[in-house]
């Protein structure tokens, strides 16, 4: 499908509904509004919402790369030259998340119902573990680190993917603040890497 051509009065309305869809994900769940909930809350009818975004999925993938560009603007390039640089730029991405907690409390479900969603996410993954893969590298050069075999490098990727993939539910699942939580998580990794240390 060719993109349609938006001007600046319907790039407005575009990011009022992108800003509306993840006011309402965030609220209510993913799988819990639909197109019309978003036009409704927004005064509009739901062909409007459909003329930017087709469905539901278009708003999911939209979301998800707002989300990737962010963290993106945190690790640019993977690279990072000290411990207290991963731990800042970490702590970022997982405020990050928060302002997008719907798309990880909803993935599971997301990535078996919406595959254009589903490629999107490998991607993303592959990406960021590259990225962790090149903050690991890197670390060892600066002398943060001591020299890594495969193994300890991937178990390090793992642990701090795994951290990030799934901090959220666990947190709203044992009644802790997201906010507040972030420095119980931020040293978890850091005990992680701690063995790791030059």
């Amino acid at each position: 499908m060719a993109k349609r051509r938006i001007t600046v009065k319907g790039e407005d309305k575009r990011e009022r509904i992108l800003a509306k869809a993840l006011q309402l994900f965030n609220k209510h769940g993913v799988e819990h509004v639909a197109v019309r909930d978003i036009a409704r809350a927004l005064g509009m009818r739901p062909g409007h919402i459909t003329y930017y975004f087709p469905d539901k999925e278009s708003l999911v993938i939209e979301l998800s790369r707002s989300l990737h560009a962010l963290n993106d603007a945190v690790v640019p390039d993977g690279t990072v030259r000290s411990l207290d640089e991963f731990f800042d730029r970490l702590q970022q991405v997982l405020r990050n998340h928060i302002a997008y907690r719907s798309l990880l409390l909803s993935m599971a479900r997301l990535l078996s119902q919406l595959p254009r969603v589903k490629a999107q996410y490998r991607t993303t993954q592959e990406k960021r573990l590259d990225d962790l893969r090149a903050s690991f590298r890197s670390m060892v050069a600066a002398g943060e680190l001591r020299e890594l075999t495969d193994e300890e490098e991937d178990h390090l990727i793992s642990c701090c993917s795994l951290v990030a993939r799934g901090w959220i539910p666990e947190t709203l699942a044992s009644g802790h603040d997201l906010d507040e939580r972030i420095p119980h998580y931020i040293d978890m990794v850091r005990r992680i890497i701690a063995p790791y240390t030059a």
